[in-house]
């Protein structure tokens, strides 16, 4: 007897004692986190890049212009902003005097200072400057700056707001999408399961995962810094991991159930065969999420702890708690049956379906590789791109804020470039190079605006050894002649306009911190990949003592993601549907995105892989030939891996109806790529390759019982 079903049949034996604990620990965590849990923010950090360097000399130099900021938008409905002076004074007076408020910039000084535009005069903007940071300042904050300047708006006087404040502490709102999924998933396992109470011992270990994950990760936001996004793709992985687990663990012991064994050894026999195959699948997740740890980008780790938090919790919960909730119900479990689900069947689906596809495997593998690669061809397209305020619901204060400032001054005013220069030389000269290089770049072309060389001397700190000022493009985050108008300053303009001197110029900002990620992901996406693929090979190699069914399950992997890829550049960049998804322009893939969905999919995909592959490889180690075994397997998994998918297709497509780009843009993606995964992957590629292998499959370690 191993280790799970020993542990399968304590917890089963003493469950109201695994039940107690489990309750004490889920409470626990849940209060810690009401009353010590950090809130979540959007500080982007990106060690060892350039406009992370230019950023920390900020912090270093200027410390009071370090802190966070705020961008208050006015529109004069009337179209002359001038008219509404008083009243915008009003507004700018009231917010100079909010805690932490370090100066905010008055819209209506005399050229070249003014942020007035010059097109109609309809639009201004002024900028509020805090003395800390967005994560210490937090929600409250930037809804105080809301509250008090937003009694100074008029029907003739509109007021936005937005910048790194507004944007990067807008809490993400994932209720309809959680209820949606989990409607969906109460519907798929009565059809799955045929019965209310094996309905609900999912239902509530998933409950309890996801809550307990969810407590978890508001510690950890004491700690670390954790995006916004983070518990809204915890939740999603959560209920999907969660629910899956369990479905295959109560189906397994249902079936153990109707052999004649007692409640005890059927929860043992369960947690040895669906819990092996729930932990196998369980480290694949965890591995592949961990593996994002190679890119050095503090926003991707911290989603990638958050979302290994919820799945550790699942895990443990459906070889501990699970046993114990089944060992308490007993056969009881069938309670509620509903006849018209349950009816007996000739023979089983799956086993027809693994029949048929088995018959010619070597056409359904080339139709199943056929549709992927026809799917994916869209990902030879895919654009990395930035997140910025547009990816927030169209009537979000900070998407307004965005669109009058496009409006009234341009995208690039969005997201200006910040520039840092060191003077480390003789400081006369450095001026005069410094002067010069704003000449330049003023007639560089994709340049909207520089800040004036007249005030070279009041941009630069205490010590006057550092100065700093603005560059403005006349294109936005989200175009691609930001990066190479970033490119040719970094490595053209700059270079020739410094050669000689010791003054060192650095591009920072938003827009430059995304061409820095985006090169980041590209130059380790290699590496990144190979290391989920070896680390996958050896975790499926050593459960199942096989080379080729690692080898086959790495393959099919990347054939869905690939996939999966091109749906959301076919959505997304090239707008097929896109109206559809309520949003109203085309967007690339936001880069932290990408390798985090590969993440994800890698992992999940490997669920249905563990189990169906555990499903053959108990009917053939049992005495099946290799062929039989294929079909006797995939004919006893099928259903359940079905439903499964079904659950989580379903929870993450619910997240398309998410007003917030990202999250319709990351349920997308793994709706897709588990509806791929497991209707052409798992249900067409699994058994036709195994079928192709015969006894190969196995090699070197598996030998027939029989």
């Amino acid at each position: 007897m191993g280790f799970l079903e020993r542990l399968g049949r304590l917890c089963a034996r003493h469950h109201w004692i695994v039940i107690v604990v489990w309750l004490v620990i889920v409470a626990g965590t849940v209060t810690a986190n009401v009353v010590a849990g950090g809130e979540t923010s959007n500080d982007f950090t990106l060690p060892g890049t350039e406009s992370q360097d230019a950023s920390d000399i900020l912090d270093d130099e200027f410390p009071k212009a370090a802190g966070s900021s705020a961008t208050i938008v006015f529109n004069a409905t009337g179209g002359d902003l001038t008219a509404q002076e008083s009243q915008v004074e009003q507004a700018l007076t009231e917010a100079g005097k909010l805690p932490h408020v370090t100066s905010v910039s008055n819209p209506f000084l005399p050229a070249p200072y003014s942020t007035v535009s010059t097109t109609d005069a309809s639009i201004g903007y002024a900028n509020v400057s805090y003395t800390q940071s967005t994560t210490e300042l937090g929600l409250d904050t930037a809804e105080e700056l809301q509250e008090k300047v937003g009694r100074s708006e008029t029907k003739a006087l509109e007021i936005e707001f937005g910048g790194d404040l507004i944007v990067n502490t807008e809490p993400v709102d994932t209720g309809v999408s959680e209820e949606v999924g989990l409607i969906a998933a109460v519907i798929v396992l009565l059809i799955a399961l045929g019965a209310v109470a094996a309905m609900g011992v999912p239902i509530i270990a998933a409950i309890v995962g996801v809550g307990t994950g969810l407590a978890v990760i508001g510690l950890l936001a004491n700690v670390l810094t954790i995006p916004s996004v983070a518990p809204a793709a915890a939740i999603m992985i959560g209920l999907g991991v969660g629910i899956d687990y369990s479905l295959f663990v109560v189906a397994r012991y249902r079936t153990a159930l109707a052999k004649g064994v007692t409640p005890v050894e059927a929860a043992g026999r369960t947690t040895a065969t669906s819990g092996r195959a729930v932990v196998t699948a369980g480290s694949t997740v965890i591995v592949a999420l961990l593996g994002l740890l190679v890119f050095e980008v503090p926003a991707v780790s911290t989603i990638a702890y958050s979302i290994v938090a919820v799945v550790v919790v699942s895990i443990i919960s459906a070889i501990t708690l699970l046993p114990a909730v089944l060992g308490l119900v007993g056969h009881h479990v069938d309670w509620g049956r509903i006849r018209f689900i349950n009816r007996p069947r000739p023979e089983p689906g799956g086993r027809k379906w693994a029949r048929a596809i088995t018959r010619v495997p070597l056409a359904s593998v080339v139709a199943g590789v056929v549709a992927l690669v026809v799917v994916a061809i869209p990902m030879l397209s895919l654009e990395l791109g930035p997140s910025d305020a547009t990816d927030t619901p169209n009537s979000a204060t900070e998407h307004k804020a965005y669109d009058l400032i496009d409006e009234g001054f341009g995208p690039g005013y969005n997201s200006p470039f910040l520039m840092v220069a060191e003077l480390t030389g003789d400081q006369s000269a450095d001026e005069t190079t410094l002067g010069n290089l704003l000449t330049t770049l003023q007639g560089v072309d994709g340049v909207a605006a520089v800040n004036p060389p007249t005030v070279v001397s009041q941009m630069f700190n205490s010590s006057m050894n550092t100065a700093v000022f603005q560059l403005f493009a006349t294109t936005g985050d989200k175009s691609e002649k930001t990066p190479e108008l970033i490119g040719r300053i970094r490595d053209d303009v700059i270079p020739k306009a410094t050669d000689g001197t010791s003054l060192n110029v650095l591009v920072g900002g938003t827009s430059a911190a995304y061409v820095d990620l985006d090169e980041r992901i590209s130059s380790r996406l290699g590496v990144f990949i190979g290391l989920v693929i070896l680390i996958s090979f050896l975790i499926l190699g050593t459960v199942f003592r096989s080379v080729a069914i690692p080898m086959k399950a790495g393959i099919f992997n990347l054939l869905v993601i690939g996939a999966a890829y091109g749906v959301m550049v076919a959505v997304f960049q090239w707008g097929w549907g896109l109206s559809a998804l309520g949003i109203d322009r085309e967007t690339p893939i936001i880069s932290y995105l990408a390798p985090i969905i590969f993440a994800v999919v890698f992992g999940l995909s490997m669920d249905y892989e563990v189990y169906t592959v555990s499903r053959v490889d108990e009917e053939y180690t049992g005495g099946d030939d290799a062929p039989t075994a294929v079909v006797d397997g995939l004919g006893a998994a099928a259903r359940m891996v079905v439903a499964a998918a079904s659950i989580m297709f379903f929870v993450f497509a619910a997240f398309v109806i998410n007003d917030n780009v990202v999250l319709k843009m990351f349920g997308l993606g793994l709706a897709v790529a588990i509806l791929l995964d497991v209707f052409i992957a798992r249900m067409v590629l699994l058994p036709s390759v195994l079928r192709l292998l015969g006894r190969a499959a196995w090699w070197p370690g598996k030998r027939r019982s029989g």
